[in-house]
């Protein structure tokens, strides 16, 4: 299981599929990963952050008990802006699914 969200940390999967159609896939691919692998990495740094800072050091405990953390941590943080948390949430949910049809289009298994 370990393996499978190390090579879904940004999608490694997809690197080959995708650089059939790139210009200079050799030059591009390896800086797509790189780029993509940084700014991920420090989007989960940022996160891991913002968690601890909004659920508060002594509530942390917590986080794991609620199913559905991140939307009490915005009720609690912004209130009726949690609104806009929500949606945001939603949103990437669909992007992902839509990145996932995508690849799996141009993988043809």
């Amino acid at each position: 299981m370990g393996v499978f969200g190390i090579l879904n940390f940004v999608g490694f999967e997809s690197a080959a599929p995708m650089a059939e159609e790139t210009d200079d896939p050799r030059r591009n691919i390896p800086r797509a990963i790189l780029i993509s692998v940084l700014i991920l990495g420090t989007l989960y740094f940022v996160m891991s952050f913002a968690t601890v800072f909004g659920w508060g050091v002594p509530d942390i405990a917590n986080f794991a008990a609620d199913p559905a953390p991140f939307d009490a941590m915005a009720n609690r943080v912004f209130g009726i802006g949690a609104l806009v948390i929500f949606l945001a949430i939603t949103n990437s949910s669909l992007a992902c699914a839509l990145a996932t049809v995508n690849q799996g289009s141009r993988s043809g298994s």
